[in-house]
């Protein structure tokens, strides 16, 4: 993605301000649109300091802090989470205009806000969610149980709170305000999540402590993840400037403020022409092919064995509509999408389409090599030898794969050496297939 602004770090402190006029665990920032200016929360310095349009750091509150974490602009007015209490502040001069210390919270986190005078409170320590009105500054617990609440996002749609969780494999869940219902979203593969945003098309984006970046989904979590911005250090409690398009990253364990220009234009739509979604019988090497976005240059492409594209993805740019993607492996079923790089548009991968590769034949048909090669001990127990009869063949990217009877591959690689480690495999009848530009020899082998 495209960066915009220099990392504003603890080192970078301006001549004649203070230690605290910097970022000590930057944990929250948000964007004051009427001034132009970023507040960020400072937990280990309890303070929120302001920054404006240079990158220039002021103190905006620095006494009767306690922790603060997360922010929001409702009004006119700055909303900071301490870890037991709530505070709000005038934007024209940082006086205090309320203070509400929840009982029983120790360690809230962030907020939200339903446009309605609510506000909706995570406790990551007690694993609560609590409801604070502004008229009258009574709150009441949502839900006491069963979630690890980190970032908080509401959704006018569904009237619902969005909620991401920290800890393993951690979820992205949804609470009916009208019915107060819990509904997980996703159940990601990545670890301790922090912050939630939502861009001008409905994205949601989330960070992740556990991957030390920050990713994006589609509106309704049909899709896989986009990976929108990596190599943080703790990122923290995101926000999107509306207008700008603005996505800003508080680095919690480095001290520092990243902001990444996410682009105006909702994703680019792809239409994608070959293969055809879920075609089968495939070769191990074939063209992946879209149609052309006017006024894109560069796109990549992803494919992948896993359809949640969390592991084993592979991807490649290009700068035409269309890519050759070689070997891969046979009587398997992968995964590819595709998306922009560079324009207005966001840089957001579209839906993925399926094909599958082509079984290997395990029979001796085909073998133009037979005779060329020697395989023993056969019958073996950790090793195969391999003993070439003919100096004349291309030995250059001379690879081999191991399949079992059904087909099944087992193990593959360049043959760089004249023999094989085979003592993974279970005991039974395996195919080997040597295979080069001069053709394929096909041998069984027993593992004893």
């Amino acid at each position: 993605m495209k960066k915009v602004l220099l990392t504003f770090s603890l080192l970078i402190v301006l001549i004649g301000t203070s230690l605290a006029q910097s970022y000590t665990n930057p944990e929250s920032i948000v964007y004051d649109t009427n001034n132009d200016r970023y507040f960020i929360s400072n937990k280990g310095g309890n303070t929120i300091v302001a920054m404006d349009s240079e990158g220039n750091l002021t103190n905006f509150v620095s006494t009767g802090l306690f922790e603060p974490k997360g922010l929001l602009i409702v009004g006119d007015t700055l909303i900071s989470v301490n870890s037991t209490s709530v505070q709000g502040f005038k934007l024209s001069d940082a006086s205090q205009v309320f203070n509400v210390a929840i009982e029983g919270s120790s360690f809230m986190n962030d907020v939200a806000t339903d446009g309605k005078g609510n506000l909706y409170v995570s406790d990551s320590g007690t694993g609560m969610l609590y409801k604070l009105s502004l008229k009258d500054a009574t709150y009441s617990t949502l839900i006491n149980s069963g979630i690890s609440p980190n970032g908080l996002l509401f959704d006018e749609e569904s009237n619902a709170i969005i909620l991401c969780n920290w800890g393993t494999n951690a979820k992205i869940q949804s609470f009916g305000l009208a019915d107060n219902s819990l509904t997980t979203l996703v159940t990601t593969k990545f670890s301790n999540l922090d912050g939630l945003a939502r861009d001008n098309c409905g994205n949601i984006y989330v960070s992740s402590w556990g991957k030390n970046a920050v990713y994006v989904f589609d509106p309704e979590f049909k899709n896989p993840p986009t990976e929108i911005s990596t190599g943080h250090n703790g990122p923290a409690d995101i926000s999107i400037s509306e207008n700008e398009q603005i996505l800003a990253i508080p680095n919690f364990s480095s001290n520092s403020i990243e902001l990444v220009n996410i682009g105006l234009q909702c994703a680019a739509e792809i239409d994608y022409v070959s293969p055809s979604n879920n075609s089968t019988d495939l070769n191990d090497s074939l063209k992946i092919e879209w149609s052309a976005v006017s006024g894109i240059t560069e796109y990549e492409l992803q494919y992948s064995e896993d359809s949640t594209f969390y592991s084993s993805v592979v991807s490649e740019q290009t700068t035409n509509s269309e890519i050759i993607i070689k070997d891969l492996n046979p009587n398997t079923k992968y995964f590819w999408r595709v998306k922009t790089i560079g324009g207005d548009y966001k840089e957001i991968f579209n839906e993925y389409w399926g094909f599958t590769t082509k079984k290997l034949e395990t029979g001796m048909a085909n073998n133009e090599l037979e005779d060329q090669y020697e395989v023993y001990p056969n019958p073996a127990k950790n090793y195969i030898h391999i003993h070439c009869n003919n100096s004349a063949l291309n030995k250059e990217k001379t690879k081999y794969q191991i399949l079992d009877i059904s087909g099944k591959l087992m193990q593959q690689d360049i043959l760089s050496l004249d023999r094989i480690d085979i003592s993974k495999l279970k005991q039974g009848l395996y195919f080997l297939h040597i295979r080069s530009n001069d053709g394929v020899f096909i041998e069984k082998i027993i593992v004893k």
